[in-house]
């Protein structure tokens, strides 16, 4: 009795342990299907109306669910919304060990009639997203990028390419905080006039989440190097950064924000010319946190409208988040900029303030702060400036024609005894105060000093 009485509880709790790890898939699909919709809806609101969700379908098994959601991003005035739709493929249950409760892994389908009015050569979307949630609700998102050349045949045809890149993204449980990193090996656009190419493409972020489009916290970029060409009147300007980095902080600081960025790089070349060991270390202080955010939030409106024309163009978003910033009057400190050129060293500090004005009035520019320049540099400052361009008017107005170099050399002359510009060592330093639309060099205002008037 007693053997048979052991044996029916024995075969109770293993039917009972089996029917658990059958049922528990299925359970788990169902929390994973409200995990799917509430992460769409979480989306939309957070958005601000930016991105609308729209479910098409769900279909839930024991261990495997598929999920069909069309998101519509919206963008500027006049511009028709984007259409993606996102077909998702989840795999749930104790999926690769007992600490994985699933795998879900979304990969996105662009609007066919977008694709056509574009003119976007995409057979399909060259990317996916694989999402993984832990146990304990960690979540773990991993993005592939398959290489790709195509053509963007819009009023430029724009070739464009790149490599098969990487990335990850953690996210802790309540999902304040994100570690990202992301890897491009190549990337390169080209059009008739202009070609922007970079190699080696590495991003590294530690962040916590302030709000939907605003996170504080740490990140770092570099490049191998960085290839811009531009070509003017049949002749090529090439520009390279040679492996450049970016550090960048955002920092609270009572109700507002300071901004630290650090960036450096090995060597720079225009065209002939080589700059190398660039330096340079600046903070914003005094960042007011919803101006970042509405900053943002403006740039991520600018990327959905890029395949299509704009009433607001780059230039009008930056000139609204610039009213948005100079709210609280930040604080720009250069802390170091410094150069190495064939001819000296180049190397300044700044100090600067954002005054608001009104809505349509770009805000005032505070600034002050000292340069200090090789003397091939300082002809090249002065090769477009209004002093030049007077001294030149008053020389061919007086019969005396001079080439520009020599007006540019007898301009330089007349600030270094005016004292306007001081020699130090090798190169000449200028010291500058810039306020309610006046510049001043050493105190004094270089138009009434050299009598431009």
């Amino acid at each position: 009795m007693r053997r048979g009485t052991i044996r029916r509880y024995t075969s109770t709790l293993l039917a009972l342990a089996l029917g658990l790890v059958y049922l528990v898939p299925y359970l788990i699909g169902i929390f994973i299907e409200q995990q799917v919709n509430e992460g769409f809806y979480e989306l939309e609101r957070e958005s601000r109306g930016l991105i609308g969700v729209r479910p098409i379908g769900y279909t839930r098994g024991w261990f495997e669910s598929q999920s069909s959601t069309m998101l519509t991003l919206q963008r500027r005035e006049n511009v028709e919304p984007l259409q993606v739709t996102v077909n998702g493929a989840m795999t749930h249950g104790w999926v690769g060990n007992l600490e994985l409760l699933y795998r879900a892994t979304f990969t996105p389908q662009l609007d066919e009639g977008f694709v056509r009015a574009s003119g976007l050569n995409l057979p399909e979307v060259p990317f996916a997203l694989t999402r993984e949630m832990d146990t304990q609700g960690g979540t773990t998102t991993s993005l592939l990028v398959s290489p790709y050349h195509g053509v963007y045949a819009g009023e430029l045809p724009l070739q464009v390419s790149w490599g098969a890149a990487d990335g990850r993204v953690e996210r802790a449980i309540a999902g304040r905080t994100m570690a990202i990193e992301f890897r491009l090996p190549t990337l390169r656009l080209r059009e008739r006039t202009t070609e922007i190419a970079l190699r080696d493409l590495a991003y590294r972020g530690d962040l916590e989440r302030i709000d939907a489009f605003l996170w504080q916290g740490s990140q770092q970029l570099s490049l191998e190097d960085l290839h811009f060409m531009h070509r003017i009147a049949g002749k090529e300007h090439w520009l390279q950064l040679v492996r450049p980095h970016t550090e960048l902080n955002l920092t609270p600081d009572g109700k507002q924000f300071n901004l630290d960025l650090a960036f450096g790089a090995d060597a720079l070349r225009l065209n002939s010319q080589v700059y190398g060991d660039l330096r340079l270390a600046l903070t914003l202080h005094g960042i007011n946190e919803s101006a970042l955010s509405q900053f943002n939030l403006e740039l991520y409106n600018r990327l959905l409208s890029i395949f299509a024309p704009s009433s607001m163009g780059l230039p009008g978003v930056l000139r609204s988040a610039l009213h948005s910033l100079s709210s609280t009057q930040p604080e720009l400190e250069v802390k170091e900029f410094s150069a190495r050129t064939p001819d000296g060293l180049v190397n300044a500090n700044l100090r600067a303030r954002l005054l608001p004005v009104d809505a349509q009035t770009a805000p005032q520019l505070e600034a002050q702060g000292e340069l200090l320049l090789p003397r091939s540099l300082m002809y090249m400052l002065l090769e477009g400036s209004a002093g030049t361009q007077a001294w030149h008017r008053r020389l061919d107005g007086g019969g005396r024609v001079q080439t520009r170099a020599e007006v540019k050399a007898m301009l330089l002359e007349r600030l270094l005894l005016e004292g306007l510009v001081t020699r130090a060592g090798d190169g000449l330093l200028v010291k500058f105060r810039y306020s309610d639309g006046t510049l001043l060099l050493n105190g004094r205002d270089p138009s009434a000093a050299l009598n431009l008037q």
